[in-house]
């Protein structure tokens, strides 16, 4: 248990599900919670709930709470004076380095001053060199990957289909959704477009819309689209009519950063014993390696993993494409045990999540 002479102050959402708070909760760990709203500047708020405590811990997400820190004035205390006294946890459910990318493209002062505080941070991946070199203060603690979680992944939708069911038309599938903030893809997608390829696939790359879920409406019933699930549903007939899927990840809008965060993009593939290339930064390959997966580089040139340029990387996997062409079905063939591994690890780490999670917070709290 957490020595009671620390004192914790969260932001933590009191109304839905949260990792941290049931971690505190089920461990017998006290901790307070700031107000929702509140008629003072926040950091009068925090002043008088740490006053006269030894070892406090102000675990706060850096697009609410902490901007309000940044923007509001106060007559009587100033945050960064207030911080030295304290240890600052930058925490969000998931998204978090997500947040900070956009904070640093869209407020570079704000971005400046999160550096100045030196904060710990927890991130639902690796943080690399970008974030590294843009908050160089900063201390990222990889704690865990949230769409391992058994509510962001779908194995068992693999029972949905057996063997028989596999009827390939097209040799891979891309469903990419057309994002400014995600400029890799709009790459992906004119090389794709340029050496012919799209006709060789199920292929769709367009902006987030009301038929962005189209896919799921031969599998799924309408309740279950319009659920918040939706997003992490395989659309299990195109895995039927394809042999291999083309990932484009979320993270990618840095060149030349090896971040590494995988989301339900990539569990997809994985949920449905599917082949896969992924885009994203450089070396995702092999973080995913470092997780346990298999990947495909005895039947593919996966040299792509390592070239820090995306455009480099690009070029390897539709040079791959190309020669998959009309010949992918036998690739499918090839790759039944890298398959069959990587579905049954995904079930193991999925059961294993929050024991995982529990095991580094318990050894953060000991270190502190």
């Amino acid at each position: 248990m957490l020595s009671q002479n620390k004192y914790i102050l969260c932001d933590l959402d009191t109304t839905g599900w949260n990792s941290m708070g049931e971690y505190f909760n089920w461990q017998q760990i006290d901790f307070d919670f700031l107000p929702e709203a509140s008629s003072v500047p926040v950091v009068d708020v925090i002043y008088d709930r740490i006053k006269g405590k030894d070892k406090v811990f102000l675990m706060v997400d850096p697009e609410t709470t902490l901007k309000a820190l940044y923007t509001q004035k106060s007559k009587y205390n100033n945050f960064l004076e207030l911080a030295k006294k304290i240890k600052l946890i930058l925490y969000a459910e998931d998204d978090m380095m997500n947040k900070l990318d956009r904070t640093l493209k869209n407020n570079p002062n704000f971005a400046s001053w999160i550096n100045d505080l030196s904060p710990i941070v927890f991130t639902e991946g690796m943080a690399g060199h970008f974030y590294k070199k843009n908050y160089p203060n900063c201390k990222f603690i990889d704690l865990w990957h949230p769409h391992f979680h058994h509510s962001m992944s779908f194995p068992h939708f693999s029972s949905l289909q057996s063997t028989k069911d596999h009827n390939p038309t097209k040799d891979f599938l891309c469903l990419m959704c057309k994002k400014d903030e995600r400029p890799h893809r709009e790459l992906l997608h004119n090389k794709i477009k340029s050496e012919g390829l799209i006709e060789q696939g199920i292929y769709h790359y367009k902006p987030k819309s009301e038929h962005t879920w189209d896919d799921l409406k031969e599998n799924y019933s309408t309740p279950s689209i319009k659920s918040p699930l939706r997003p992490f549903l395989p659309p299990i007939e195109h895995y039927r009519d394809t042999n291999i899927e083309l990932v484009a990840e979320t993270f990618t809008s840095n060149n030349h950063d090896d971040s590494f965060y995988v989301t339900e993009k990539t569990l997809k593939p994985i949920s449905m014993k599917h082949p896969f290339m992924v885009l994203s930064n450089f070396n995702f390959l092999k973080r995913l390696k470092d997780l346990g997966f298999k990947t495909f580089h005895a039947h593919l040139d996966e040299s792509y993993d390592s070239k820090e340029d995306v455009n480099e990387r690009i070029d390897i996997i539709v040079d791959n494409l190309k020669t998959l062409k009309n010949n992918s079905y036998k690739f499918y063939q090839d790759t039944l045990n890298i398959r069959e591994h990587n579905h049954r690890h995904l079930q193991d780490l999925n059961g294993r999540w929050k024991t995982t999670l529990w095991k580094s917070l318990e050894q953060f709290w000991r270190d502190q």
